[in-house]
């Protein structure tokens, strides 16, 4: 397992901000670049962009009630789980 990361490639694990901007509020993301990855395929598939995919899953976790104080931890909780449970990419 341990040459899983060891061979893994580097660019997956830096860290890429973007700016973009949340009902009319200018904000930044943080997200290492295998995120973003995610990102685009979801985006892809739902036909929208990423701005517009985020906006959306900001929006539905609002509504759901979500604790998002940490709205960028919360956003990768929730990457990786759709990444991983998610069988319908």
């Amino acid at each position: 397992m341990c040459q899983l990361f060891i061979s893994a490639d580097d660019s997956l694990w830096s860290s890429k901000t973007k700016s973009l901007r949340i009902q009319g509020v200018v904000t930044s993301i943080r997200l290492e670049v295998f995120f973003w990855d995610i990102l685009e395929e979801l985006s892809f598939r739902d036909q929208m962009t990423v701005n517009q995919l985020i906006t959306k899953l900001y929006l539905e976790s609002l509504d759901a009630d979500h604790d998002i104080g940490n709205f960028t931890s919360f956003f990768k909780g929730l990457l990786f789980s759709l990444f991983v449970f998610n069988s319908r990419w």
